[in-house]
């Protein structure tokens, strides 16, 4: 089996996927995917949006995590993180835990 995959941000919120979190459109998103052959998608987790100033993950961004590979799991779509996201797309994204004198 071939196994089609991509990468992954929500059509309507996209890199503030977490902060702007909505399943429902998540499940419009993945719909759509599973439908046009997709069976797996490449997913970013950008610190400031899962980490605290000392590196700890958030509950919050957790359970949010669980629900999206659980989304994932009922449409039998892998999931694979990006789990440090600090540069993408041409911008640099807050590392919570870097010192902002470290270079």
């Amino acid at each position: 089996m071939f196994l089609l995959g991509v990468n992954y941000w929500p059509r309507r919120h996209n890199i503030k996927m977490w902060k702007e979190w909505n399943p429902d459109d998540i499940r419009e998103d993945l719909d759509t995917l599973r439908g046009l052959g997709v069976r797996a998608l490449r997913f970013f987790i950008l610190a400031e949006d899962f980490f605290d100033p000392h590196g700890r993950a958030s509950e919050e961004s957790m359970a949010k995590l669980r629900h999206f590979m659980d989304l994932l799991a009922e449409r039998g779509l892998l999931g694979y993180p990006t789990l440090i996201v600090g540069h993408m797309s041409g911008r640099n994204w807050a590392i919570p835990w870097a010192s902002s004198s470290r270079a």
